[in-house]
C-alpha cells in the first residue's frame, strides 16, 4: 500500500479440483478486506495517500461485518470501488452501508424491479436506470449520481477505455517522444505504427509527422544513420 504498487488477488470461487478455492473463496475474500483496512490503519497520519481497493463480484465478499469497512475506510485513506452484476442479492444491511457511505453510484442496464430499488438512492425514476444501453463493440451508457447532485445523469463509457489508456502510454514510451529535456530520439518503424488502433492511426501518424517535420521526433531512417554513425550529433 505505501510503495503504491498494483496488487491483483485471486480469489476464484471455481471448485478446488478445478483450480480454485471452492468454498474458501468467501472467505479468503473477507479476510483480504480486513487486512487491507488493517493496514490503512497502522499508516501514520501524514503518510496516508488515498489507496484503491478494487472489489470485483462483490456480493461474494460483503457480509454485514466486511459493509462495517465503508464507514471506516475513508477515514484512513483507503477508497473503495465495489462491483456486481447482481446488487438485489446483497442482504439488507450491506446494502444500506453502501448507500450511506459510496458517494459515487453507478448502474447500467438492469431489470425494472432492480432499479427501483436504487432509483430513490440516485434521485431518478427507475425508467431512467432502465433506459441505460449497452453497444456492441463500441460503448455503454451508465446512470451515475455522485454526492450533491440534483438527479442522476446518464454517462457513455467507449469499452476498452482504460485498456486503450495503458496501450497509449506503452505506445508513447515505445515511440519515446523527444521532449525538450532530454532531446532522445524515437523510432517510427511498420512494426510501431501497426499498434495503433485503425480509428486513430491516421490522426496519430499526421502528429507524428508534424513532430518529426519540427525535430521533436527522429525517424526511423534518422537512427540507423546514428547507429551507422553516418548521423550528426545529438543536439
Amino acid at each position: 500500500m505505501q510503495r503504491k504498487r498494483v496488487v491483483l488477488i485471486n480469489t476464484d470461487a471455481r471448485s478446488t479440483d478445478q483450480g480454485g478455492l471452492g468454498e474458501a473463496s468467501g472467505i479468503f475474500g473477507r479476510y483480504i478486506l480486513a487486512q487491507c483496512l488493517s493496514a490503512a490503519r497502522r499508516r501514520p497520519k501524514h503518510e496516508r495517500h488515498l489507496a484503491l481497493l478494487v472489489v470485483d463480484e462483490c456480493k461474494a465478499y460483503m457480509d454485514e461485518q466486511a459493509a462495517l469497512i465503508l464507514s471506516d475506510a475513508r477515514q484512513f485513506g483507503l477508497g473503495m470501488l465495489l462491483a456486481s452484476q447482481f446488487p438485489h442479492q446483497l442482504e439488507e444491511g450491506v446494502r444500506r452501508e453502501i448507500n450511506t457511505n459510496t458517494s459515487i453510484r453507478m448502474m447500467g442496464a438492469i431489470e425494472y424491479s432492480v432499479a427501483a430499488q436504487y432509483a430513490r438512492d440516485m434521485f431518478c425514476e427507475p425508467e431512467f436506470i432502465t433506459s441505460m444501453k449497452s453497444y456492441d463493440k463500441s460503448h455503454a451508457e451508465w446512470a451515475v449520481y455522485t454526492t450533491d447532485m440534483a438527479q442522476a445523469a446518464k454517462v457513455t463509457m467507449p469499452f476498452r477505455a482504460i485498456e486503450k489508456h495503458a496501450e497509449s502510454i506503452a505506445i508513447g514510451k515505445a515511440l519515446n517522444f523527444r521532449a525538450p529535456e532530454t532531446r532522445t530520439a524515437a523510432t517510427l518503424t511498420p512494426r510501431t505504427r501497426d499498434h495503433f488502433y485503425e480509428g486513430e492511426r491516421d490522426e496519430i501518424l499526421e502528429c507524428m509527422a508534424r513532430a518529426e517535420a519540427k525535430g521533436d521526433l527522429l525517424s526511423s531512417s534518422d537512427n540507423e544513420e546514428k547507429a551507422n554513425g553516418t548521423g550528426g550529433p545529438e543536439p
